[in-house]
């Protein structure tokens, strides 16, 4: 059966511009205060190996101690390659990161970070 020129030329674009790995990558990640004092989190960051760190989540929350705190996180890379993930924290006037990763996002679609 052979397709019409136009049918052929759609399928083209299509397979061409629906590549997975160029969409954004959405994970639900659970903030988990064990530190017995409540934290600010000032930003999230994402890092795909050897390149720049991106914010991918900004705005300021607050944790109450030994509390959580769950957020639907959208990566700006697509799932397929492993991120690490690191949280800027404020606990009193010290600021922190926690890191977690690498972590294989097309499996682990809900991560925890965990502030001791």
């Amino acid at each position: 059966m052979k397709i019409p020129a136009i049918f052929a030329a759609i399928l083209a674009s299509t397979v061409l511009y629906a590549r997975p790995s160029d969409a954004g990558c959405g994970l639900t990640v659970t903030f988990e205060n064990k530190t017995g004092v409540a934290i600010t989190v000032l930003e999230v960051e994402s890092q795909i190996s050897g390149l720049p760190w991106a914010t991918v989540l900004n705005g300021d929350f607050n944790i109450p101690a030994n509390g959580n705190v769950v957020k639907a996180i959208e990566l700006n890379t697509g799932c397929t390659s492993p991120h690490t993930l690191r949280a800027k924290y404020r606990q009193g006037s010290a600021t922190k990161y926690e890191q977690k990763g690498p972590v294989i996002t097309a499996v682990d679609r809900k991560i925890t970070i965990k502030f001791n």
